[in-house]
């Protein structure tokens, strides 16, 4: 077993709270198109190089790189902001490291705030704890850098790569040995020592070979200048976990499903189906799932802007025990321990009383 050094930690929350992740599986079909060919370094993505200054808050430097380059996609404007914001949040304070979906949940809920109020660039592990500089303006500032949702990725190099080429951030975790983390990382080692986060920015060939840019907070020392390339070979053998950051929106929907629902429906774990494309959605419920989507489409209570796939996940099931909550199918008691999770007989009644 290997003994990493403290930065990506390993995802010890409870059962209860991975069931309410949301996966990529969910909200999408997982189409992807060639990529761009880019030979001219100056085509590639550029954002500001950050450095943790050897301090274990990699996932929080990524995190706020991946927050700016929304808010960069969406107003043309960069905004430093603060992972220290971030980083003194986590839920293992004051140990060191934290998890990704910890960084993802603090800034869904509190935002993160300016570079300005929190310096935060070229410090220490000890620095970074400092919370004395926290004030009602800091947090003020925070709540305009939030975002809505965050999705776990299938860890398909094409299906990442697709999401870069469009300009959207991805979060990559990387286990590896000092040595393989060079300009372009190679796989040399059976043993890793070092689990890291970085931001993931871009993706095209390059000199014939398609790659994954990545925007590291090891500093602009390294790499192509703070940058490196991260082949198929080496995301495939290192990369063990990816997090991207969709804009979902429920928007009114005119569009009245008629369905009569006749088959129990549950919630299915990520770990049971891997992806949209596994077997194991191929059956009676994924049908029945689409139609369900489309309702809780119509009744405001899922996402409008992506497809309906078919896919029970954590999504679908917070839409579900709002419209149980809504119509009152049980108890209120009742209904938040089921969490959404399954469609019974008085679900499907109400269901079946409204739509078919």
């Amino acid at each position: 077993m290997n003994n990493y050094s403290p930065g990506l930690l390993e995802d010890f929350r409870p059962v209860e709270a991975k069931e309410k992740d949301y996966f990529f599986a969910e909200i999408a079909s997982g189409e992807v198109s060639p990529l761009p060919t880019k030979e001219d370094r100056s085509k590639w993505r550029n954002h500001p190089i950050s450095s943790q200054d050897g301090s274990s808050a990699c996932v929080a430097f990524a995190t706020a790189k991946a927050r700016a380059i929304k808010e960069f996609n969406k107003t043309g404007v960069w905004v430093n902001l603060a992972e220290r914001d971030i980083y003194n949040r986590r839920i293992n304070f004051p140990g060191e490291g934290m998890i990704f979906q910890d960084a993802c949940n603090i800034v869904k809920k509190t935002g993160v705030t300016l570079e300005e109020l929190m310096p935060s660039e070229n410090m220490g592990e000890v620095f970074m704890n400092n919370r004395s500089d926290r004030t009602i303006i800091t947090e003020s500032a925070a709540l305009a850098y939030r975002w809505p949702s965050y999705v776990t990725l299938p860890l398909s190099f094409d299906g990442i790569a697709n999401l870069l080429a469009k300009g959207e951030p991805v979060v990559l975790g990387f286990s590896f040995s000092y040595k393989e983390w060079t300009d372009i990382p190679e796989v040399l080692l059976e043993s890793t020592t070092i689990r890291h986060a970085v931001c993931a920015v871009d993706a095209f060939v390059y000199m014939g070979v398609p790659y994954i840019l990545i925007e590291d907070s090891w500093g602009p020392t390294f790499g192509f200048e703070g940058r490196r390339l991260i082949s198929e070979a080496f995301f495939y053998k290192r990369c063990f976990t990816a997090t991207h950051f969709p804009t979902l929106e429920v928007k009114p929907d005119g569009y009245k499903p008629r369905h009569l629902f006749k088959n129990p429906l549950q919630f299915i774990a990520i770990s049971t189906v891997g992806h949209i494309s596994n077997p194991k959605l191929n059956n009676k419920q994924h049908g029945e799932v689409v139609i369900l989507q489309d309702v809780l489409k119509y009744e405001g209570f899922m996402p409008t802007n992506i497809p309906s796939t078919g896919y029970y996940g954590a999504i679908t099931a917070s839409a579900v025990l709002k419209f149980q909550q809504k119509y009152k199918v049980d108890t209120a008691a009742t209904l938040i321990a089921l969490k959404g999770q399954f469609v019974g007989p008085k679900t499907r009644s109400e269901l079946n009383k409204r739509y078919s």
